[in-house]
């Protein structure tokens, strides 16, 4: 090749002697369109790293919402077996209960007067619900479980309230209990509760007849009350 298509590069520095470079056309060009193709693939990869981390940041909102649905829908699952569960009870519990009703009326009929409508009677305002209410016996107590559900699924406005539980023993006596937990609630669809409840000491197990339970919505009405025979709901 013919030395006058080739390009001089004079290099100088101070402490060193002048040199000259001689590079082919092609070497200048190539060295120009590489330094292009960088740029533009640092470009091409910045982009790529910016439009696909939104991506990836949409996936991780997506997947929230699904599994925010998905625990929704468990939560209303939940809730309607609760439901059925309690219809279920209100069918078998009470042939057992106009039994015991009779009994304590036949047991009571010498003596003192006792309001059965005040011990077994139920009231329900549509807008809480006992559900899932499960006892045991643990030596000198009684654990007790249930749920406090919405009537209304598509209200999630915030309902606050109390709950109330007594002992209702075999001669129809309602006794008042003491419990460690709070009962105290503040909810928007379900509260869970798990109470350990001491035995009255004037009681026995067998004395024991059913568990009722009261909801209070403040300040202080009463939206729920209902007797759970023990017999139904002692695992």
């Amino acid at each position: 090749m013919n030395d006058k298509n080739l390009i001089s590069i004079l290099v100088m520095r101070d402490d060193k002697d002048v040199y000259r470079v001689r590079m082919h056309p092609w070497c200048v060009k190539a060295l120009i369109y590489g330094t292009i193709l960088v740029g533009l693939c640092a470009v091409l990869g910045g982009y790529g790293v910016f439009y696909f981390w939104n991506e990836n940041k949409q996936l991780d909102i997506d997947l929230q919402n699904m599994q925010n649905t998905l625990l929704d829908n468990n939560m209303e699952l939940k809730r309607l077996r609760n439901i059925e569960k309690m219809q279920q009870y209100d069918v078998n519990g009470s042939a057992a209960l106009d039994t015991k009703i009779i009994e304590i009326k036949n047991n009571n009929t010498d003596k003192s007067y006792i309001n059965l409508n005040d011990i077994f009677g139920s009231i329900d305002k549509n807008v809480l619900i006992a559900s899932n209410v499960q006892a045991k016996f643990i030596k000198k107590f009684i654990n007790l479980s249930f749920d406090i559900n919405k009537r209304n699924f598509e209200d999630n406005g915030v309902v606050n309230g109390n709950v109330v539980i007594h002992i209702v023993s075999s001669s129809g006596d309602v006794v008042d209990v003491e419990t460690r937990s709070d009962m105290f609630f503040e909810l928007r669809r379900m509260k869970q509760y798990n109470v350990r409840i001491p035995i009255p000491k004037q009681l026995v197990k067998n004395d024991i007849f059913g568990i009722r339970i009261t909801i209070n919505q403040s300040p202080g009405k009463t939206v729920f009350r209902e007797t759970y025979l023990l017999s139904n709901i002692l695992l």
